[in-house]
């Protein structure tokens, strides 16, 4: 596979992982399902950090002139990056939970702790995946196997 090839197979995995979870989120937004269907938060936040890891993927391993021949330093940096825009996530619900939430009398985007940390951690497993994905796709090897 040439690299234009992979890179639009990559672009075109990206854009339906931010329309399904447009969707997601939209759902979420109108019917509060959090609630009621136990996955659903987890598959926004998995499905929010593969987004977040493709497209650092993308910039870091695609645009970068940072040596990313080093797989485990590559990952670190995409994970990081990751991790950060998940922490920023984390904000938005905290503030949308301390103004809009209360203002109508909605159910809280965060409960506990306990949310807050297993959101990150999916977050962080959505990451991975992309950044495995893209590795993998990138330097077709497998890395596992």
């Amino acid at each position: 596979m040439t690299k234009d090839i992979r890179e639009t197979a990559i672009f075109n995995v990206l854009a339906v992982a931010v329309f399904v979870l447009a969707v997601l989120v939209a759902l979420s937004t109108t019917y509060s399902p959090n609630n009621e269907i136990w996955w659903w938060d987890v598959a926004e936040h998995i499905l929010g950090g593969f987004i977040a890891g493709l497209i650092c993927s993308f910039f870091i391993l695609g645009f970068s002139k940072i040596d990313t021949k080093n797989f485990l330093i590559t990952y670190l940096l995409i994970i990081g990056m990751v991790a950060l825009i998940g922490t920023a996530w984390e904000f938005h619900e905290f503030l949308l939970d301390q103004t809009v939430v209360k203002m109508y009398s909605l159910p809280k985007t965060q409960p506990d702790a306990t949310d807050t940390m297993k959101d990150e951690a999916n977050n962080l497993l959505g990451g991975t995946l992309a950044i495995l994905l893209y590795w993998n796709t990138r330097n077709r090897r497998k890395l596992l196997g």
